[in-house]
């Protein structure tokens, strides 16, 4: 939103004046690091693998990190990030990523 609008995002949204290109992609890598790392130790934990029954779950975890990595892929170099929604329900890579972990995820729980 904030490069869509270039110099008049300040005007567009007045909290747009105090945030810079930079710091958004600094706050969105670190951002996209918890998530990663907090699912990696949600599917290692002792009664998420005593509740599903499996010590496989960690295998899902390659397809958030692809599905993040395709989401910043987007953002920066298929000018996305305009609308988050549609570059998460729209790009078939994304779907693809969530389809696989889906299926994977139901396989070993069940």
């Amino acid at each position: 939103e904030m490069s869509a609008l270039d110099e008049g995002a300040g005007g567009h949204r007045k909290v747009l004046e105090h945030y810079s290109a930079t710091l958004l992609d600094q706050l969105i890598s670190i951002t996209c690091t918890g998530m990663i790392l907090s699912y990696s130790l949600y599917t290692m934990d002792v009664d998420v693998r005593r509740i599903h029954d499996s010590d496989n779950l960690i295998f899902t975890v390659p397809f958030v990190i692809y599905a993040c990595f395709r989401y910043l892929f987007l953002l920066h170099q298929e000018t996305g990030g305009g609308d988050p929604s549609r570059d998460l329900l729209k790009d078939r890579h994304i779907l693809v990523a969530g389809g696989m972990w889906l299926l994977v995820t139901l396989y070993m729980v069940t």
